[in-house]
């Protein structure tokens, strides 16, 4: 907004109002979460087919999982310009994908963003091999160290390793194996 940023913001979120919303003012970018695509693409097709969305460039979304049949629904509606991002409130993001990618690798979180290290490591802090399950840790590069303990709050948890500070908080219902976002960027 200080560099002269054109905002609109609602205090709900109807679906059929944001898509008003893009034609009227011609928006460029949106942030949504996946149930806003959901009810989204819920709606009559009529309604659906009744803008015109040409003035989206990108469309970022994150906050919580996106079920590939969604996220596939979204990329046929308005095109590849949706992008994701995979992270956590004591992280922030640590990977993102760009439709492109996503369409390359379906169910893919991305990669990790510069200054990101993200490690797969099994129930016991040790790294996984490739194609193994484990879970997702991220280190970003400068951001600030912490302990989280919290008995009551099992899906949250850190591991240290050679004082370093490695942050999980994002718990997802999809498998999740090393392939899909290791140090080395394959997929």
């Amino acid at each position: 907004m200080s560099v002269g940023t054109f905002m609109v913001l609602e205090s709900r979120f109807d679906p059929a109002r944001l898509l008003q919303l893009i034609e009227e003012h011609q928006l460029t970018h949106l942030y949504l979460v996946p149930t806003m695509f959901v009810r989204l693409l819920k709606l009559p097709e009529y309604v659906r087919n009744r803008y015109d969305l040409s003035t989206l460039k990108r469309v970022t979304h994150g906050a919580a999982p996106c079920p590939d049949h969604v996220k596939q629904a979204m990329i046929d509606w308005w095109g590849p310009i949706i992008e994701e991002f995979y992270g956590g409130t004591e992280i922030g993001a640590v990977t993102a994908s760009t439709s492109p990618q996503w369409l390359s690798h379906p169910g893919t979180v991305g990669r990790p963003l510069a200054g990101v290290t993200i490690k797969v490591l099994d129930p016991t802090g040790q790294p996984v091999a490739v194609g193994e399950q484990g879970e997702i840790f991220g280190r970003m590069a400068g951001f600030y160290d912490f302990e989280y303990e919290n008995a009551r709050a099992p899906a949250k948890r850190s591991v240290r390793t050679n004082l370093s500070q490695w942050v999980t908080s994002v718990t997802s219902t999809k498998t999740v194996s090393c392939t899909c976002a290791t140090a080395s960027g394959t997929w």
